[in-house]
């Protein structure tokens, strides 16, 4: 078993990379352009359907997130699925990983690039299960909202944690992340009191690039009721991921 650290150590430890933890609201992925009219109308109408009352996502300020243009083979996941991300964000992936490992510290993709279909299941399969809608909104996004469609995003964990689990901010792995992702590119999209009403999720990380440097005041001060909130995870089932974003 990993050692635990609490968060605010794991913070604590990793100061100087606290600046890369928040990304800029709405910014998009090198991998695709802007949504069309028809991909938000099947968003929202998709949405409609499952029972979210209109302006819902606008609220929560929650961007539609379009397909990738490209994707590529980043290895494989924990589940030794394949795993594909976009190019720029694969290589990065590696280049971390690697860089990582170079410091003892093991990263573990969880999972990758999820298609439209795949995500709408995802949450259907939940809502048949008796979920109420308003938790299954916590731990993932709406079809068309969700950043694993850019294929720029990914879900990590790390040896002796299991997938999609709070747990993990207590890692040094998630320690050695907050301190370095951003030299990779990748940022924290799910800090505690993140704006979009999404779980605290140490795992969910997104590559943007390089970027300057922004307060992540949310992580920095983020109290332990709300660095605590987090959901039981469910066991993938036909290769569906945990309930990640």
């Amino acid at each position: 078993m990993p050692r635990k650290l609490s968060l605010r150590r794991a913070l604590t430890l990793a100061a100087p990379g606290l600046a890369w933890l928040a990304p800029a609201a709405g910014a998009t992925c090198a991998s695709h352009g802007q949504a069309t009219p028809a991909y938000r109308q099947r968003a929202l109408e998709t949405a409609r359907r499952i029972g979210v009352a209109p302006g819902w996502a606008q609220a929560h300020q929650w961007h539609l997130q379009p397909s990738a243009a490209s994707l590529v083979p980043a290895g494989r996941d924990v589940y030794a699925r394949p795993l594909r991300l976009a190019p720029r964000a694969a290589s990065a992936l590696l280049t971390m990983v690697a860089a990582a490992a170079r410091e003892s510290v093991v990263l573990q993709p969880v999972s990758g690039f999820r298609s439209f279909g795949y995500q709408r299941r995802l949450l259907r399969r939940k809502l048949d299960r008796g979920t109420p809608l308003a938790a299954v909104l916590e731990v993932n996004a709406l079809p068309g909202f969700s950043e694993h469609h850019s294929g720029c995003a990914l879900d990590l964990t790390t040896p002796g944690v299991p997938a999609a689990d709070a747990a993990f901010a207590g890692t040094p792995a998630f320690a050695w992340l907050v301190a370095h992702a951003g030299d990779y590119g990748f940022s924290l999209s799910y800090p505690p009191g993140n704006r979009q009403g999404i779980v605290f999720e140490p795992w969910h990380w997104r590559y943007q690039g390089r970027q300057p440097p922004a307060l992540a005041d949310a992580l920095a001060t983020a109290t332990p009721a709300a660095s605590e909130r987090q959901s039981a995870p469910t066991p993938p089932t036909s290769g569906e991921s945990p309930h990640v974003p």
